[in-house]
């Protein structure tokens, strides 16, 4: 069954954030914020913590360290197509992570201009990000009642698909270990 919700839940939130880089980029001061997130400041990148937010970013997002992929993969044939799937899963989380920055960028450099600063002193790191751009992108949509209503049932459709994830793990860890115990 869950295999069926999550085709929904995992889906309509891409959608989302396709109205919203719509939405985003048409606003005035947009260019200004996408500029600033698609040129690189290369003092920022020879910082050693820069990579860190990074890697930690790309764990995060693809969920290498909770064992979801592991447990997913192996429900696949033994002798599956390996480099296809994961050149799959890693482009398409490549893809939806550049199209929420665009989102993102374009709101903040609206933003900005609504605020009569820069991008760079707009921008706030970590989860609170989401707190700041998001709803002052809902409030620039058509009906934002209704935007705010959708968006925050899509952010609870994917924080129970990350907790389809991480039960998955579990139920497949303790079947294949019951197996294991009960064929010796």
């Amino acid at each position: 069954m869950t295999g069926k919700v999550v085709y929904l839940t995992a889906t309509l939130p891409i959608f989302l954030l396709i109205a919203f880089a719509i939405r985003g980029a048409t606003l005035p001061g947009a260019g200004e914020g996408l500029r600033f997130f698609f040129t690189p400041n290369w003092q920022k990148v020879l910082e050693p913590q820069v990579w860190v937010n990074a890697a930690s970013q790309v764990f995060n997002s693809v969920g290498i360290a909770f064992g979801s992929l592991i447990a997913f993969s192996s429900y696949n044939k033994f002798r599956g197509p390996v480099l296809r799937d994961t050149l799959i899963v890693t482009l398409v989380d490549a893809g939806v992570s550049l199209l929420c920055g665009v989102a993102v960028f374009a709101v903040l450099g609206n933003l900005a201009h609504e605020q009569g600063k820069n991008v760079e002193d707009v921008v706030a790191d970590g989860p609170g990000l989401v707190f700041v751009v998001f709803p002052h992108a809902l409030s620039q949509m058509p009906y934002p009642q209704v935007w705010s209503v959708i968006f925050f049932g899509l952010v609870i459709c994917l924080g129970i698909d990350s907790q389809f994830a991480t039960v998955e793990v579990i139920i497949t860890s303790v079947k294949d270990g019951w197996k294991n115990l009960t064929s010796t």
